[in-house]
């Protein structure tokens, strides 16, 4: 008697330290969440800290179905019990995808769609497999009442995937990236239309201004002219396209 009281005693014990690890998963997914919502909240356009959350949100998730995985199956009264962690994870969950939507045309802007779009897959496509993994420790006769639990959840990140489309989201908008993308793809386009002038070499946009009257010739000659207008080009290579004009001019 008392030998299958001690039993007893220790399967219960393994349930409650088993129901405690998935509460411990859903805790550490909820705070995970938490920090997704306060980088999609702040997002002003340059999408690498959204990005960052949105990874370790995943890398969470998939840390959390591991732990569940080498878990023992739960008892009938412990499904009632991730009720409220459930629930609680559900309001976080549809609370990040309405941030999300709400940012949709500044992440259009940003030229961003494409990768909030994966991001989203990605928390969707780990999220639906942990739920997966947590019901499947559920007893069989209980399965049906927590997939109904998981429902929810699963709807609205299904719904926040969706939000972000290929039909709901279309870049506007070059993408943004730290260091200014603008800043380089303007030094390669530079790089790519200089000319060479005998051993010097002369930038296109120097070379040839948008002028609006006569074209200003060496002071020698005695032909004055206006002096051409800095194109958006020139500006960007000065001091340096100065120096380079005054060599050819000298050259002339």
């Amino acid at each position: 008697m008392k030998y299958s009281a001690a039993i007893a005693v220790i399967a219960a014990a393994g349930a409650y330290a088993d129901l405690q690890a998935v509460k411990s998963v859903l805790s550490d997914v909820s705070q995970s969440i938490d920090s997704l919502n306060t980088a999609a909240n702040g997002f002003d356009g340059n999408v690498d800290g959204v990005k960052s959350k949105a990874d370790d949100l995943v890398s969470t998730i998939k840390k959390g179905k591991t732990t569940v995985d080498g878990s023992s199956d739960l008892q009938l009264e412990d499904a009632v019990g991730l009720t409220g962690p459930v629930q609680a994870l559900t309001k976080k969950g549809q609370s990040l995808a309405d941030n999300f939507k709400a940012k949709r045309s500044e992440v259009e802007k940003a030229g961003a769609c494409g990768t909030v779009r994966e991001e989203l897959k990605d928390i969707n496509d780990n999220s639906q497999a942990l739920i997966k993994s947590v019901v499947s420790k559920v007893p069989k006769d209980a399965q049906s009442i927590a997939q109904s639990l998981a429902s929810g959840l699963t709807k609205v990140l299904s719904q926040a995937q969706d939000d972000f489309s290929e039909s709901n989201c279309k870049n506007s908008g070059s993408p943004s990236q730290t260091g200014g993308s603008s800043q380089t793809s303007a030094q390669t386009s530079a790089a790519a239309t200089e000319t060479e002038t005998g051993s010097a070499t002369i930038p296109a946009t120097t070379l040839a201004p948008t002028t609006t009257g006569a074209v200003p010739t060496h002071p020698n000659n005695g032909t004055t002219g206006v002096n051409p207008p800095v194109t958006a080009g020139a500006s960007f290579l000065a001091p340096a396209g100065a120096l380079v004009m005054a060599v050819a001019a000298a050259l002339l």
